[in-house]
């Protein structure tokens, strides 16, 4: 049986900081896309300062700090674990579920705090 120090002595920490910037990246683009067709379809910046729009940004962080999340999960179920088989193909299967439920729900925490999300 394996310590808790020889779990954390096992852990990859590049890899495993590889694998949040991916899902970071992944989510920022995404999001970026998302935010900019609100932004021209909605005219949400017409007369609006530059510090009431500069708010618009947060969604943007928070939906990064959810793919963060969500890379760090997918390697610490897949990558860490060391599954063969078709129980690495379920693992694959539940950490893109859990990825794109975090990136939701960060996204939905970014825009109700901005009031966009009623």
């Amino acid at each position: 049986m394996t310590t808790k120090n020889e779990t954390l002595r096992s852990l990859n920490y590049n890899s495993l900081g590889k694998h949040a910037l991916y899902g970071a990246g992944i989510t920022f683009v995404l999001a970026a896309i998302f935010l900019s067709i609100i932004l021209s379809v909605g005219d949400l910046l017409n007369g609006e300062s530059f510090w009431k729009a500069a708010w618009l940004l947060v969604p943007l962080g928070t939906g990064v700090i959810g793919g963060t999340l969500g890379g760090s999960f997918y390697y610490l179920i897949v990558k860490w674990l060391n599954l063969t088989e078709w129980k690495k193909i379920m693992a694959i299967i539940i950490s893109i579920m859990v990825y794109i439920l975090l990136v939701w729900l960060s996204l939905i925490a970014g825009l109700s705090v901005i009031g966009l999300w009623d």
